[in-house]
């Protein structure tokens, strides 16, 4: 209900356009998500998006933010190719916006990664994420919570390429 309220007060006071209207939307869209209410989510992450690129601009570090969280959702719901655009965009607004080795972007990399992952793609799930690693050590140091996260990743990514395939499991 605050999250609402707050969005009703922005509306009223800023306008429906306005740049902190859509962080109030994104994050309103993130909780929900959490929650896993998905559907409830997708509106709100999709509104801060259209109001980001209409105020802030399409490079903006803040609407690479909601490109991520709307293609997390995306990815939740199994919608791997509409999450995919979202990913690859919000990695490209952050190198030029944050530059190359900002934390922030090393989030946008990890999603990246696990997504390509899931489809598959493990070279490049395993490119991305030791990017990912990477920055998050120089910038957060070795034994940093998200840094540690990362490598567990990285980890994970290697242990599937590795393994064959599920359906060809039964030839060996």
């Amino acid at each position: 209900p605050l999250f609402e309220r707050a969005i009703a007060i922005g509306e009223k006071t800023l306008g429906h356009e306005h740049p902190h209207l859509a962080t109030r939307l994104n994050n309103l869209g993130n909780l929900l998500r959490d929650q896993g209410n998905l559907a409830r989510a997708r509106p709100l992450l999709e509104r801060a998006i259209a109001i980001g690129e209409k105020t802030l601009g399409p490079k903006h570090p803040e609407l690479a933010k909601y490109l991520s969280n709307l293609g997390s959702l995306l990815r939740d719901q199994g919608d791997i190719a509409k999450a995919k655009p979202l990913f690859e965009r919000a990695v490209s607004i952050g190198e030029q916006s944050l530059g190359p080795k900002h934390p922030e972007l090393a989030k946008y990399l990890s999603s990246l990664a696990v997504l390509s992952s899931d489809q598959g793609h493990h070279a490049e799930a395993l490119k991305l994420i030791k990017r990912a690693v990477r920055i998050r050590e120089n910038s957060l140091g070795a034994d940093h919570p998200r840094t540690r996260n990362s490598r567990k990743r990285e980890a994970k990514i290697r242990s599937k390429m590795r393994k064959p395939p599920k359906d060809q499991c039964h030839l060996q």
